[in-house]
């Protein structure tokens, strides 16, 4: 099956992400129409590639993407043989970007959850490192594409975008910002990828702080630990500690902070020691992990905020 020709190449340029007929065509240099369609056709009939739902492109299925350490493999093999540049009818970005994950070295990855961009030209790429693994892929940083976009929108009064993930097409908020430049933009995030985009576009940053479900005190230090990591990230991009506002979501609490007054009064003064400038508690259920008495959100709102209130 992968022995006609133009086949694996198909699947090559499919490694990366999806592409629509006319990417295929433009990247793969002497592959005429008829011929393409052909091959697409067969190898969606083989169940190797399918159409994207909703999108005229092609992409892997799984059964297809167990190709890639085939093709890479190819790829280190071919390494060994040098080409003549004179016989080098063309070369394309994407090729080099793939080729390039061959090089990486997966045992050096550890626990590293990044995502590494990269513009070549008018391209994007990135690599993106999760569980000791190591992938390219073309477009941007799925976070950082959202976050990057809703930031344009929110200060312009269109937005054009041509991504990976969705596109747009003067694009606009309904009824539009309420305020200049823009109602405040809050980023929540916990992981240092998430963090460095909350400290380069956001007003504020929202934190549950770590998954400590059976311990209050463990789910403190990890507060304390984000906490200081937005310091870090604040600190790479040279903005003032206090020109990020912190969302402390105390909802991950082992325990429900509105259970009483004197929790809550404690809540907040762990969470101002750390930096954090607000506090968000759910409202109290009639049971679940949220159960508690609306009267001590009134108490809370009579005798505790008030104060607050400068």
């Amino acid at each position: 099956m992968l022995g006609e020709r133009w086949t694996l190449l198909i699947v090559r340029e499919l490694l990366l992400g999806p592409r629509r007929y006319s990417d295929l065509l433009a990247d793969l240099p002497g592959l005429g129409t008829n011929l393409l369609a052909d091959r697409l056709k067969f190898l969606v009939d083989k169940g190797v590639i399918r159409q994207c739902p909703g999108r005229t492109a092609y992409e892997l299925t799984e059964a297809g993407g167990l190709l890639r350490p085939v093709v890479l493999d190819l790829t280190r093999w071919g390494f060994g043989f040098t080409p003549d540049k004179s016989t080098v009818d063309a070369v394309r970005p994407r090729w080099g970007f793939l080729a390039a994950e061959t090089r990486l070295r997966e045992d050096r990855a550890g626990d590293v959850d990044e995502d590494y961009e990269f513009h070549v030209d008018d391209e994007v790429f990135r690599f993106e490192v999760r569980d000791g693994r190591v992938q390219a892929a073309a477009g941007r940083a799925g976070s950082a594409s959202v976050v990057a976009t809703l930031d344009k929108q929110l200060t312009t009064p269109l937005t054009t975008w041509a991504g990976e993930w969705y596109e747009a097409v003067e694009a606009r908020s309904a009824p539009g910002c309420v305020q200049s430049p823009r109602v405040p933009f809050v980023v929540a995030a916990n992981g240092p990828r998430t963090m460095r985009l909350a400290a380069r576009f956001g007003n504020g940053w929202v934190t549950t702080g770590g998954d400590r479900r059976d311990d209050v005190e463990q789910w403190w230090r990890s507060v304390a630990e984000a906490s200081a990591r937005m310091d870090d990230a604040l600190a790479a991009t040279d903005r003032r500690l206090g020109k990020l506002d912190r969302y402390l979501q105390a909802d991950a609490c082992p325990t429900f902070v509105l259970s009483s007054r004197a929790l809550y009064e404690d809540t907040l003064g762990r969470a101002a020691e750390l930096g954090f400038t607000d506090v968000v508690a759910p409202w109290p259920r009639h049971d679940g992990v949220y159960a508690g008495a609306e009267a001590v959100l009134e108490d809370v709102a009579a005798e505790v905020l008030p104060k607050l209130v400068t």
